[in-house]
């Protein structure tokens, strides 16, 4: 499928939400004048209105219309989250009208989903890539970069830190429904259950100080696979080590409770993104992403991914992402980003440092 312009309108849903709004600038910023789409009309006015754009009030549980308002549009980008409730709605929409699909879906839960509908949506000749915003793009680009720096690697290994300048009720909603789905990781090609937590591991900031990293549910985990189909993956996040032998401990119990509405809406306030708000550091903010690979007879490179605010790259990649669906040749079916647009898709981001490390020199990247 060749699409050389936007000659048709593109949608936005979700232009209200933190991360929306961060994207809905960057489009205006670029010469972008999308359609704003989502359940508030009011809200999709004043933002619209003082730049002339288009707005179309769907609510995410109307399919009929969600259909009718990807009709004749050459691409939505969903960026309302949490993607448990709103990615398969949307992705269904665009399946139905034939319409190109993007996300910022950072789930594990539905990145699996996504990816397992590869079939149906080149069955209808359209294009989705799962996950333009930060960690997976990021985790998804700089794994097939050191993947391609081994022989057969038969391990990968992503550490995943951003850095957020904003707080974001739809993350904070994403991040308790990554816990209620429990630990995973790659083992055999396949995605197994893991107690949250259940390996650790250290990685070398540049002053020579050393963050602790804890196993994590992560949708880079989905992406890395699908993208450098290596066996053995696994992807973490920050955390001090007392608090993952904790969270290890009660991971079962965690699970079951977080089953409980008031019990989510608590540990959803209490992930630190559920305010809504705006931090005045996010220009401060550095984000990384280091990624290990390794083979069978010991061959393993690593490199680091730098950026700024999570957010702010969020929103670049998203955009970056609708101009390489513009202008790029892509074969129809479900992809993650490294897959759709290459693994230098991230050099077109700008803010962005790759760096390759020397394992030989550095003890503190060892495999878990």
């Amino acid at each position: 499928m060749r699409t050389d312009s936007m000659s048709r309108p593109w949608l936005l849903y979700g232009p209200s939400g933190v991360t929306g709004r961060l994207v809905l600038a960057e489009a205006l910023a670029r010469g972008h004048r999308p359609v704003l789409a989502g359940r508030n009309r009011a809200t999709l006015e004043a933002l619209a209105a003082p730049h002339g754009l288009a707005v179309r009030a769907i609510d995410i549980g109307d399919a009929v219309g969600l259909r009718d308002m990807c009709g004749g549009a050459q691409l939505i980008l969903n960026a309302a989250g949490p993607f448990q409730v709103t990615g398969r709605p949307i992705l269904d929409a665009a399946i139905a009208a034939r319409c190109n699909y993007l996300d910022l879906n950072g789930e594990l839960g539905f990145m699996l989903e996504a990816l397992a509908m590869d079939a149906v949506v080149r069955s209808v000749g359209i294009t989705a890539v799962v996950g333009v915003g930060f960690g997976v793009v990021a985790g998804d680009c700089i794994a097939a970069h050191v993947a391609s720096r081994v022989a057969a690697p038969t391990w990968l290994r992503l550490s995943v830190a951003p850095a957020s300048g904003f707080s974001s009720p739809a993350v904070a909603a994403s991040t308790v429904a990554a816990l209620h789905l429990g630990g995973r990781r790659v083992a055999d090609g396949t995605m197994i259950a893991r107690p949250l937590a259940d390996r650790r591991w250290r990685e070398r900031l540049p002053d020579g100080n050393e963050l602790t990293f804890a196993a994590a549910p992560l949708a880079e985990l989905a992406a890395a696979l699908h993208t450098t189909q290596v066996a053995d993956i696994m992807a973490g996040t920050p955390m001090p080590g007392v608090t993952a032998a904790v969270v290890r401990l009660v991971s079962p119990l965690l699970q079951k409770a977080l089953r409980v509405g008031a019990i989510q809406r608590l540990a959803a306030r209490s992930t630190g993104h559920a305010a809504g708000d705006t931090a005045p550091a996010a220009a401060t903010c550095i984000s990384r992403v280091w990624a290990d690979a390794g083979n069978a007879g010991g061959d393993a490179a690593g490199a680091l991914l730098v950026t700024g605010e999570a957010y702010g790259f969020a929103a670049r990649a998203a955009i970056a992402a609708v101009d390489a669906m513009a202008g790029a040749t892509l074969r129809p079916g479900v992809h993650t980003p490294s897959r759709a647009f290459g693994a230098d898709f991230l050099t077109g981001v700008g803010g962005v440092t790759i760096t390759d490390i020397d394992q030989s020199t550095d003890r503190a990247r060892r495999r878990a």
